[in-house]
């Protein structure tokens, strides 16, 4: 159990059509329109983990295998808190199931 007050939001699980496991936990420091974004893996050969922070807000997560290759890529959109509510993709594609 995590007690880190800025860690409080419980990660989305995302599994993919071979199976595989992408957690996604989005956590806003306080006082901050900003997001700190963690992705991390389970099942790969080679787990991935990363965190992102002062990102905009995300807005929507969806799996789709757009390149066609069989495995599924995981995409992140985030939009902005500002007027123009401009919007971001992080994207994120497997390598045959053996890493991200």
């Amino acid at each position: 159990s995590d007690t880190n007050a800025n860690s409080s939001d419980v990660p989305k699980v995302y599994k993919t059509r071979t199976g595989k496991t992408i957690l996604i936990s989005e956590t806003h420091p306080a006082g901050q329109s900003l997001s700190t974004i963690e992705i991390s893996t389970k099942d790969l050969e080679h787990n991935y983990q990363e965190i992102y922070q002062d990102r905009d807000p995300i807005s929507d997560i969806f799996l789709a295998d757009l390149d066609g290759n069989g495995f599924d890529e995981i995409y992140i959109i985030t939009t902005s808190a500002g007027s123009g509510s401009y919007e971001t993709v992080l994207g994120f594609a497997s390598n045959k199931d053996k890493s991200l």
